[in-house]
């Protein structure tokens, strides 16, 4: 299985096929506080979605949904968790890195009836604070994602600056309604290469974020046009894509 593909994972049970698949099946949709209408796909068979809930689900609910199972297995990658002999910044590594690399999580115990029996599953909903950990989950690999794409723009800077400059980024498009993932990119970029107070100390780059007036996506390729002529006249002692180095976000000078 590719180590960067998230096909699937793998289950360790005592149960035959038909009754593992008859128990898995009640768990393909859940219920959310997002959505009380309607419920969502469960893609519990994606290696990140797996990982997450296992962190994210109360023992309660994570007992119901691994209830046949005694241990869960996963192909090691880059968003996923370090494992032995992979550093702190994993998420950088080359996919051939994790090959024949795995993660396990071992599993509770179900609960059982009077009779010996597996509880019945029941409606699968998820509770406001698993819901909350499943997005900050999400939105933790979500900006790992983006610094491993920076890395191939910005080589020497090491993963924690890079993340640390998605997460500016973040912050800043929201504050301006830049937030989709390309202006994100952008502005990640901007922070890559001209530091982390750039939309304070170039009047002009503060001037095309702050024009509310101005659509969003004219305001990003004012942004994409003002790039070049940035790197051609600043002289804020960063290199360009390639050798720049995010210097450290002192409070008090974050947008």
């Amino acid at each position: 299985m590719p180590p960067h593909g998230h096909w699937g994972i793998w289950l360790r049970s005592d149960r035959d096929l038909d009754e593992l698949r008859a128990h898995l099946r009640h768990f393909t949709m859940l219920w959310t506080p997002a959505n009380d209408h309607s419920p969502v796909y469960f893609r519990f068979f994606d290696p990140r979605v797996a990982l997450d809930m296992s962190m994210a689900l109360d023992p309660g609910h994570y007992r119901r949904l691994m209830a046949c199972c005694s241990e869960v297995i996963l192909p090691a990658g880059p968003e996923l968790s370090p494992v032995d002999g992979i550093d702190r910044d994993d998420f950088l590594a080359p996919p051939a890195r994790f090959r024949d690399r795995y993660l396990r999580i071992a599993t509770p115990a179900p609960e059982t009836e009077a009779r010996g029996r597996t509880r019945r599953p029941e409606s699968f909903r998820v509770s406001q604070a698993e819901f909350s950990r499943f997005e900050t989950l999400h939105a933790a690999r979500a900006r790992r994602r983006m610094a491993a794409r920076l890395a191939g723009l910005y080589g020497r800077v090491d993963g924690e600056g890079l993340i640390d400059a998605v997460a500016l980024a973040q912050k800043t498009g929201r504050r301006h309604g830049l937030s989709t993932q390309g202006q994100v990119f952008l502005l990640a970029r901007y922070i890559c290469e001209f530091g982390p107070d750039i939309f304070e100390r170039d009047r002009r780059t503060a001037g095309i974020l702050r024009d509310s007036d101005r659509a969003h996506w004219l305001r990003e390729e004012d942004l994409r046009k003002r790039m070049p002529v940035m790197r051609a006249a600043w002289t804020g002692g960063l290199s360009a894509p390639g050798t720049a180095v995010v210097r450290p976000i002192q409070e008090g000078s974050r947008p």
